[in-house]
């Protein structure tokens, strides 16, 4: 392993509040051996500004109640997707 390497990771379990990197190391071996690590490769796509602010808003909306439909049956579930 580079020392490059080490340190940038260092750097960044410090950014996250571990005093160390053997730290970070103890927590992510425990979460392996408890089975609550899950492994995903890929990039994460940061929402827009605009689109933030548009899942906030239907977040309120759903605690709110609001624009919020529940279906009986599957057929009334139907129904309501027709509606639109």
């Amino acid at each position: 392993m580079s020392n490059d390497l080490k340190r940038r990771a260092l750097t960044e379990a410090e950014r996250q509040g571990f005093s160390s990197l053997q730290e970070w190391v103890r927590l992510a071996l425990m979460q392996l051996a408890q089975k609550r690590v899950k492994v995903s490769l890929g990039q994460v796509m940061p929402l827009t500004w605009r689109n933030e602010q548009r899942y906030l808003r239907m977040t309120e909306d759903l605690k709110k109640g609001k624009n919020w439909k529940v279906a009986d049956s599957l057929e009334d579930f139907f129904a309501q997707l027709d509606e639109n």
